[in-house]
């Protein structure tokens, strides 16, 4: 059970807030803005707090999406497009518009 999801204050973009969008359609946990320094380690830590572009971290297993540390990393949105149950994944991830 996931009870809430953070993410940052603004300013936002596209990656981080179709991610929370597509977050939202799977889960009703409320969203909080934060700056990064106002985010915990324990809330880092939690398995039950959802993190998107924040934390410095990427760790599904502790739903850490923050692709910021890391070159290698695609966008928040395919962080969580890949962890999310779709069925019809591919066809997402393979659009034009995450590709641009």
């Amino acid at each position: 059970m996931i009870k809430k999801i953070i993410s940052h204050k603004k300013p936002h973009h596209a990656d981080d807030f179709f991610a929370l969008s597509v977050i939202k359609i799977y889960y009703n946990a409320p969203i909080e803005l934060k700056a990064p320094q106002e985010i915990s380690q324990d809330e880092i830590n939690d398995p039950h707090i959802l993190l998107v572009d924040v934390g410095g971290n990427y760790n599904p297993e502790l739903l850490n999406f923050d692709h910021h540390q890391d070159l290698n990393l695609p966008c928040s949105l395919v962080l969580v497009l890949n962890w999310l149950p779709i069925e019809d994944k591919e066809s997402i991830l393979n659009s034009p518009f995450l590709k641009g």
